[in-house]
């Protein structure tokens, strides 16, 4: 086996081991990419879940508010 025949099968390796290493480097971002799509739906549903919790949480207390003041209304009336 020549030099140069060595030096080419040298090289096929070294091409073989490189598109093989990026190939799993490319499988390794894409799984990294996924992984932070997910964390940030998952953080955007929180924090939508925590707004409208919020919402319900204050809309309660108006109501709550409004039947106090009715039932307030009411006492001073039937105390005059």
């Amino acid at each position: 086996m020549s030099a140069l025949a060595v030096l080419a099968v040298l090289i096929l390796a070294i091409t073989i081991c490189d598109l093989v290493a990026a190939f799993f480097a490319l499988i390794v971002v894409l799984i990294v990419l996924i992984v932070l799509i997910v964390l940030i739906v998952l953080i955007v549903l929180i924090v939508l879940s925590i707004s409208v919790l919020h919402t319900v949480e204050r809309a309660r207390m108006a109501a709550v508010t409004e039947k106090v003041e009715e039932g307030g209304e009411w006492w001073l009336e039937k105390k005059s």
